[in-house]
């Protein structure tokens, strides 16, 4: 089982929209996720988004992508694949 928790790093207060995508591709077919939502940074400067729990074998190939919004503009974004 792959647990993605992202934690976003801005200043305190922001109020900021998020976009979590997982894909999953292997031997059982295609599985996509995508959850969004909104978070305001906490005093430490730090936001935990929404957690994501995606099942996976040694032979699965994902993506997991995040993007970040201050109002309408894209403020961060990271992609993870495995295998690189």
């Amino acid at each position: 089982m792959l647990k993605v928790a992202p934690i976003v790093t801005a200043p305190a207060g922001a109020k900021l929209h998020y976009d979590v995508t997982t894909t999953r591709t292997g031997r059982s077919g295609n599985s996509n996720s995508r959850q969004s939502g909104n978070v305001t940074v906490g005093d430490d400067g730090k936001a935990s988004l929404s957690q994501v729990a995606v099942s996976v074998s040694e032979q699965d190939r994902y993506e997991v992508h995040v993007d970040v919004y201050d109002g309408g503009r894209l403020v961060a974004s990271e992609t993870l694949k495995h295998p690189q």
